[in-house]
């Protein structure tokens, strides 16, 4: 209870506190979920609708792609955590290219994956701190982001967007390439080396070619 407390942008009421009970149970007091559930939950009016839409708009029928062995609850949360941020399309490309990095990345390389993808930068940080707020992606004291594991690859379990699957492929390329060349996705020098040896413009040229 003290954990989605902690977490949730707005007060409890304690008229509210039996429905965070309810809720409790409902998720069976998985960590994660909690977290995820309660970075959200001023979207809603109350903890009420909150259960409602819980109860009523299941992951499941929004699947693309199976979810894997995840918790029931903790599949819940993800989803209704991508129905939060999936108008913001800048915000879901962050999501994807957080899936392909193994541990943590910089400011400077998300920012260039993401010109290397999108070209445009405007707009990213607002789009980052979306997603932390919703419990998605962290950003520690050196500037560097990461995701925990189980929330890697999840957006493309419910986007439909097609393009967002070539924008995968293209970033498992990429990132496999890095980690084979020995770069650190966390040192800005070591990822400028990097750019400058692939010529990554022209890879992912050749890719959308392919």
């Amino acid at each position: 209870k003290q954990l989605f407390i902690d977490i949730c942008q707005r007060e409890i009421s304690d008229v509210e506190i039996n429905d965070l009970e309810v809720f409790l149970r409902k998720v069976e007091c998985h960590p994660l979920s909690i977290v995820l559930a309660a970075a959200q939950a001023d979207s809603y009016p109350s903890l009420g609708a909150l259960i409602t839409v819980w109860d009523n708009d299941k992951y499941h029928e929004h699947m693309t792609i199976d979810m894997g062995g995840r918790h029931e609850s903790l599949k819940q949360a993800i989803w209704m955590s991508y129905r939060a941020i999936c108008e913001d399309r800048k915000a879901v490309l962050i999501w994807a290219i957080m899936s392909f990095v193994p541990n943590k990345i910089s400011e400077l390389t998300l920012v260039d994956l993401l010109f290397k993808l999108d070209r445009d930068r405007d707009g990213y940080a607002e789009s980052a701190r979306n997603l932390i707020k919703r419990g998605l992606l962290k950003l520690d004291t050196d500037g560097n982001y990461s995701m925990l594991n189980p929330l890697r690859y999840m957006v493309f379990v419910f986007d439909e967007d097609s393009s967002l699957m070539n924008t995968a492929i293209n970033l498992l390329t990429i990132v496999l390439v890095l980690i084979f060349q020995g770069y650190d996705l966390s040192t800005e020098v070591e990822e400028s080396k990097f750019w400058k040896t692939v010529g990554l413009d022209n890879f992912l040229t050749a890719l959308e070619v392919l």
